[in-house]
């Protein structure tokens, strides 16, 4: 199936590179001694030229078609360094990840975060200012990341974090380039304001990953990880069986992720294609299959999981993202996510009383165009704490096939949301000031004893 797939969107490699981008070498990984024959571990012949490239400065780590296998016994492949491309030949330049136990395939990452200087005071929501107790040591354009390890948020992670650019300095006070997406409250342990190294010019592009020869059963498997990066390309990516994430970023700021298809992948809380503490960036054309489908296939432990899992996500633009079939875990979510923008969402056929798109403690976001069908939960579920978000033109009937579930719900905290151009049957209201416009004739509230938790 996913050969079939990326036929239909398959192109020659370009040069690698773009504007204001200097040219680089290519390092081709078959005269590093890459196989590519699907039963040779390609695992040191891959980090040899990626060695090589980072050793120059940068460059092109190439891999033709082919099957290259990376074992889970296999030291871990790394990029540590700015200005790397992997690139392939599309569909036939397979990265393929085999053994018992389940492990990060490539992961790219980082020198991370600096020491933390704490708030001054509490930072308020939707202000771009905040204070600290000192501004030493930041400048002006740096990349910083604003933390609260107590501010905790159902499906965030450890803590609540935002990462984020200083556009001025006055006194003790910096101006971000977004507003605060939390209440960061200056008390708590460790809440306060790091420095971020950032990796620039990594590019992913024109490859494919195949989790099928994992064994383990903990749903943990990522094809690859990208850890602190600023202005990351992956475009034409494609992913099947991997039962955690085909692709997920952590720390990335004016990513663009373009052109994904992932089939059988998300599981193990995971999402098929997941970001989190992302900012500014650009999602469009992503795809995802039958998510948690080969958790199933394996019988293991954890198979909730998700197509698309957008966490912590700030001022970016998410357009055409569609879940096709999600195994115990919902299509599309949006977890304590604010200022996003965009649309054109699609999330059918959600089992086990999953959701289509839900948005949790997700804040003025907007949206226009959200279909959700075949949900057996609820198509589209502002689930607790999502507020101000204004959605348009969303058709979310034919949802609700199980009992205690409604096409259209705004759960107990959920305050203040639009929907317009509203199509659906049933519904929940249990928030303050939420507004619907058409109510259809004919809808009505669904009924259950109580609202359901995050």
């Amino acid at each position: 199936m996913l050969l079939g797939i990326w036929s239909a969107h398959a192109k020659a490699p370009a040069p690698a590179g773009g504007a204001g981008t200097p040219p680089t070498s290519w390092y081709n990984v078959r005269a590093f001694g890459a196989r590519g024959d699907g039963v040779t571990s390609d695992s040191a012949a891959i980090q040899a030229a990626i060695n090589a490239a980072e050793r120059a400065g940068g460059g092109t780590v190439f891999f033709p078609c082919g099957t290259y296998l990376l074992r889970s016994a296999d030291p871990r492949i790394v990029i540590t360094h700015s200005n790397l491309q992997l690139v392939g030949s599309g569909g036939c330049s397979v990265i393929k990840l085999a053994g018992p136990t389940s492990f990060v395939g490539i992961f790219i990452h980082s020198a991370g975060a600096g020491r933390i200087t704490p708030f001054a005071r509490t930072a308020g929501q939707t202000s771009p200012t905040v204070d600290v107790v000192s501004a030493r040591g930041f400048h002006v354009g740096q990349y910083v990341l604003l933390q609260d390890p107590e501010n905790q948020k159902p499906a965030a992670g450890p803590s609540a974090a935002q990462l984020d650019q200083i556009l001025a300095i006055s006194g003790n006070t910096l101006t971000l380039a977004t507003p605060v997406t939390y209440t960061y409250t200056a008390s708590d342990p460790g809440a306060g304001v790091r420095p971020m190294s950032l990796l620039t010019g990594i590019t992913i592009r024109d490859l494919s990953l195949d989790g099928s020869g994992i064994t383990s059963k903990d749903g943990a498997t990522i094809g690859i990880k990208s850890v602190g990066t600023l202005g990351e390309m992956v475009e034409d990516l494609r992913g099947q069986d991997l039962s955690g994430s085909v692709f997920q970023q952590t720390y990335a700021y004016e990513s663009t992720v373009r052109n994904f298809v992932a089939v059988g992948s998300g599981s193990g809380g995971y999402g098929a294609f997941q970001a989190a503490v992302a900012t500014a960036c650009t999602y469009s054309d992503l795809l995802s299959l039958d998510a948690g489908l080969e958790s199933i296939a394996q019988k293991q432990a954890r198979p909730s999981g998700f197509g698309f899992l957008l966490s912590d996500v700030s001022a970016s633009t998410a357009t055409d993202l569609q879940s096709q079939g999600s195994f115990h875990g919902r299509g599309i979510k949006w977890a304590t996510s604010n200022y996003n923008s965009g649309g054109e969402f699609i999330a059918n056929g959600a089992t086990d009383q999953d959701t289509g798109v839900s948005l949790v403690n997700a804040q003025w976001n907007t949206f226009d165009g959200i279909e959700a069908h075949g949900n057996v939960g609820e198509g589209l579920w502002f689930d607790e704490g999502s507020s101000h978000n204004v959605i348009e033109n969303a058709n979310v009937l034919g949802n609700a096939l199980h009992s205690g579930h409604a096409d259209l719900d705004f759960d107990l905290t959920s305050d203040d949301n639009v929907v317009r151009d509203a199509q659906y049957l049933t519904f929940f209201s249990h928030g303050q000031g939420n507004q619907v416009f058409p109510a259809p004739a004919g809808a009505q509230p669904a009924s259950r004893t109580a609202p359901r938790g995050g």
